[in-house]
């Protein structure tokens, strides 16, 4: 989460308050009655040819249901996004890690040079 390469997103605390906030336009998102979660995979700049691949929540099931959804929509997500850096935040009911659905996406096209 910490890599240059991530202009996507970052897990963020004020007092007692977490949330997820978009680094592009500092938008937040807050779980309401939901867990929420970040599925992210951008480019190792130590290793151009590698990727870093992320699924973390903010809870346990944000978590397991970030998993869930990429392990079933895997071959949707690569040819949407190919070579591109992306983000992904999916919520997901707590209980349920099959319930995780997609509610924004950020893009970063990869360059060469």
């Amino acid at each position: 989460m910490r890599e240059p390469t991530n202009q996507f997103y970052n897990f963020r605390q004020e007092n007692q308050e977490v949330f997820i906030q978009a680094i592009p336009d500092a938008r937040r998102y807050r779980p309401e009655r939901k867990d929420l979660a970040i599925i992210m995979r951008i480019r190792n700049e130590r290793f151009p040819t590698h990727y870093f691949c992320v699924c973390a929540g903010l809870g346990e099931w944000g978590t397991s249901g970030a998993t869930y959804y990429l392990a079933t929509h895997w071959e949707q997500l690569y040819k949407e996004f190919k070579t591109d850096n992306f983000a992904i935040l999916v919520e997901v009911d707590v209980g349920s890690d099959t319930s995780a659905s997609r509610i924004a996406a950020l893009r970063h096209t990869i360059t060469d040079g």
